[in-house]
């Protein structure tokens, strides 16, 4: 970190040009130096210009620990053009820690952990992007949400969406979501996405989403469809742990394991760049529109569903085909629900072991398939699979 003496000949450099034209043609990059020792976004001096930053700058929360954390509170309004907690520059990894309990927080552009460590404590309050968030991008970053309170509203320009993404380009994100918490994207949610390159060696990004309750609304915005749930995709890892809690896929796919195919027109050729992805569900419910399909290992991806309990539901499923990997592992008390007649395909899926219980490790007699469709009021018009146990005789 610079030393504040440099930040303020800084400032004075920018106060001399006060009177140019070109004064604030760029955005000016504020510091987190946390001077007052107060840990407060108010308290200007704890900013290397010693006022606070407003909507126009850039800003970097690049201290760590719990003694030099940013605290934001009710009734602050912080604002920021784009802004980082953890940033890599000058050839050096500088570590941030953003603590939020109430007030409201409004940046454009949201990274945490860029190529660095970078922690978000979400415990109450508002925030309102207007442009995508990242958890952990580039090599070396290492962004952490840990979400138990309060409301995070992904792109709120008219007109426009913007994704969640979690680990990407060889970082590492993790998000661990809880208490009433609500998640709008108005985009995409990518968990695990994208690589980076290290000489010869390819570093996938790797992201993890951990919900144990609350509410995140994917693509909330029905009349925009295509925006999509990606766990694993595009040379990523991507991990969902579902204990509690409601993932809404309101205007697209639900994808475990996903390709983003690379087209190179002179001489042709396809490059499959393959995500690797895992679904595991023990509570909660996680649902996909009707008109919309849930997909599993899809053109050369590897995806696992592991549906041990709560509630997966769809328009449809789809289980990739030869050159993929893709499998759905059932255990009593999880239950997927299909609308309409899915039925020929559960057979199948049964019949070639994508369908498999108990990782395949519980002798068959211990469990009996449970399906249909349209079968009870409940399952009106629905497919449904799940597993039972079997009493002994």
């Amino acid at each position: 970190m610079k030393s504040k003496l440099n930040y303020l000949i800084v400032g004075m450099f920018v106060m001399c040009l006060a009177g140019s034209p070109l004064a604030r043609a760029k955005t000016l990059n504020y510091y987190w130096d946390n001077e007052s020792g107060d840990n407060l976004w108010e308290t200007g001096l704890n900013w290397n210009f010693d006022n606070v930053p407003g909507g126009a700058d850039r800003v970097r929360i690049v201290l760590a620990g719990t003694t030099n954390e940013c605290r934001i509170h009710d009734p602050v309004e912080a604002q920021a053009f784009h802004m980082w907690v953890g940033r890599y520059e000058n050839e050096t990894a500088y570590s941030g820690d953003l603590r939020m309990t109430g007030g409201s927080l409004s940046p454009k552009k949201f990274y945490i952990g860029e190529k660095a460590v970078g922690n978000f404590y979400l415990e109450g309050g508002t925030v309102n992007t207007r442009h995508n968030m990242w958890l952990g991008t580039g090599i070396g970053g290492l962004g952490t949400l840990i979400m138990s309170g309060g409301l995070l509203n992904i792109n709120q320009e008219p007109g426009a969406t913007s994704d969640v993404i979690i680990g990407e380009k060889g970082g590492t994100g993790i998000a661990t979501i809880s208490g009433e918490s609500t998640i709008n994207i108005s985009g995409n949610l990518n968990v695990g996405t994208g690589a980076g390159t290290i000489g010869e060696d390819v570093i996938p990004g790797d992201g993890t989403l951990n919900m144990w309750d609350g509410i995140i609304n994917v693509g909330n915005e029905p009349e925009k469809p295509g925006k999509q749930m990606k766990i694993g995709y595009d040379d990523g890892i991507g991990t969902v742990n579902m204990y509690g809690g409601a993932i809404n896929v309101l205007a697209g796919d639900l994808l475990v394991g996903a390709t983003n195919i690379e087209i190179i027109d002179d001489p042709y050729e396809e490059i499959f760049h393959t995500g690797k992805g895992t679904l595991r569900m023990t509570g909660g419910s996680i649902s996909v529109p009707d008109a919309n399909s849930i997909k599993v290992g899809m053109e050369h991806s590897t995806g696992q569903i592991d549906l041990w309990g709560g509630t997966l539901t769809g328009g449809a499923l789809e289980i990739g085909p030869d050159g993929s990997g893709g499998t759905v592992d059932f255990q009593i008390g999880g239950l997927l629900v299909l609308e309409g007649n899915h039925m020929p395909a559960v057979l199948g899926y049964i019949e070639d072991g994508s369908f498999t219980v108990y990782g395949g490790q519980v002798a068959p007699d211990w469990f009996g398939w449970s399906y249909g469709y349209n079968y009870t009021p409940e399952f009106e018009g629905k497919t449904f699979v799940s597993v039972t146990a079997i009493p002994e005789p």
